[in-house]
């Protein structure tokens, strides 16, 4: 009962805990999932908390992580609305395959040092000017949402506290654009 209380909180803090969660014992933290994205992201704090951490640090960190993904939908109305720097973390030979639209290719391995880069030495190496810290419109993806994850991670702990990762990632993006 007390989990499920705790649950609800959970979701109705967030907004994007999946309906559908699965209890897995008293001690367990339900499996989490984002609706909205076929490529659906499925979380547990099992092994976050067996690590050490306490169940409310591991509902946090979820609420934080989930709270940090944009759907298709959402990446679509911003395109729409106007040019939000989305971040292609893929490789360059991923990225020759296909992307989406007026993104920038910058490989995970190189968003830490390229988000440290001074505004004119990143505008001049990717052709763009450098997101600023409380940016609303920053987005990195990848191919299905791992890389782009610790992209945006990445960016969170450089001071981009709104950067938000697009789970679904070029593969959800191909399959609704029919490309």
């Amino acid at each position: 009962m007390a989990t499920d209380k705790k649950r609800k909180a959970l979701e109705d803090e967030s907004g994007f805990l999946a309906r559908a969660t699965r209890e897995r014992g008293a001690n367990r933290l339900p499996i989490f999932g984002i609706p909205g994205s076929s490529s659906l992201t499925r979380m547990s704090c099992d092994s976050v908390w067996t690590a050490g951490w306490t169940r409310a640090a591991a509902e946090r960190s979820l609420a934080n992580l989930i709270s940090k993904v944009i759907s298709y939908e959402e990446l679509k109305t911003l395109l729409q609305q106007g040019k939000p720097h989305v971040f292609d973390v893929r490789s360059a030979e991923e990225v020759a395959g296909g992307r989406i639209p007026d993104s920038i290719n910058i490989p995970v391995a190189e968003v830490e040092e390229a988000f440290k880069m001074d505004p004119e030495t990143f505008q001049a190496k990717y052709g763009v000017e450098k997101p600023q810290p409380d940016q609303e419109d920053l987005v990195f993806h990848c191919q299905m949402g791992r890389r782009g994850a610790r992209a945006t991670e990445l960016a969170a702990s450089l001071g981009y506290t709104k950067a938000r990762n697009f789970a679904g990632g070029y593969k959800e993006w191909s399959e609704k654009e029919g490309k």
